[in-house]
């Protein structure tokens, strides 16, 4: 084996960065890759869980603060998703309401 070191030229290492991200995006999409992104976003949530329970307790005003903005996000976007659900049970809602006065 030739363990020299070999010059690539920027025009071949955009060709290896497009194939990795290919072959990212591939194995990202088999079940061992949505396994690992899965365990991921779950420990993630996890140690964020953590973190706010460590702030309550904490005089440490930095982690304090952390855990405020952490919940004020999760807090948007409840809302907003709360916003999207009344939007399209009130639009269900207006459907039905036109079909009941068409059948009159």
């Amino acid at each position: 084996m030739n363990n020299e070191r070999q010059e690539v030229t920027p025009e071949q290492m955009e060709v290896i960065k497009a194939v990795l991200g290919a072959d990212a995006e591939a194995f990202k999409r088999t079940k061992v890759g949505q396994y690992i992104g899965d365990r991921i976003l779950n420990e993630e949530e996890q140690l964020i869980e953590d973190l706010i329970e460590a702030a309550c307790t904490s005089a440490d005003v930095k982690l304090v603060n952390i855990a405020l903005e952490i919940n004020m996000r999760r807090k948007f976007t409840l809302f907003l998703e709360e916003a999207i659900q009344t939007g399209h049970a009130a639009q269900r809602n207006l459907e039905q309401m036109e079909t009941s006065q068409q059948e009159y």
